[in-house]
């Protein structure tokens, strides 16, 4: 059964070639024969007929100059955001290294607080253990030396009056302690 269109003939002699310059050369060789290619071209002797419609023409060229102008707007609206969280990111990225630097100085601070107030522990530390060393050595010193040591003050008067009492007219005190 025929194809419409086709005669019987033509489909006894067609044969199936690879690409357009191989179909050429085979119809020029043999001429009653009829060679398709895959892109649809007949090829009879030296005639060529089917084929695709030319894509390059004024109509396809206009409809591929909107789909061209419509996938560069997508682009360009997606630049445009695309820029916009750039713009944002480095602003965030700014503020971040702000308040880094802020939380930078509030360390470092706190760390100097930190090694002042140790060292004024230690000072007061050593301080506390000066005064409690002066204080057990005091308790542990017996009485009589501390009375040696320190004389009352009804003693103390008496010594003076005596010394005064004994020499009065050379003007030299001589009282010894």
């Amino acid at each position: 059964m025929a194809a419409a269109g086709v005669d019987s003939a033509q489909l006894k002699h067609g044969y199936l070639a690879e690409d357009s310059s191989q179909a050429q050369q085979l119809a020029a060789q043999y001429p009653y024969a009829y060679f398709l290619t895959p892109e649809g071209e007949c090829f009879h002797n030296a005639t060529v007929t089917g084929g695709k419609p030319a894509s390059e023409g004024p109509l396809a060229l206009k409809r591929e100059l909107r789909v061209t102008e419509g996938s560069l707007a997508r682009l360009e609206t997606g630049l445009t955001q695309a820029e916009a969280e750039a713009s944002a990111l480095s602003k965030a990225i700014e503020e971040l290294a702000a308040q880094l630097e802020a939380r930078s100085e509030e360390r470092r601070l706190a760390e100097r607080d930190t090694a002042d107030q140790g060292a004024s522990l230690k000072q007061m530390d050593s301080e506390t253990q000066r005064v409690a060393r002066r204080f057990e050595s005091g308790r542990r010193r017996p009485r009589a030396t501390r009375k040696r040591a320190r004389p009352s003050g009804a003693q103390s008067t008496k010594n003076a009056r005596r010394c005064f009492a004994s020499k009065p007219s050379t003007g030299r005190r001589s009282c010894s302690r």
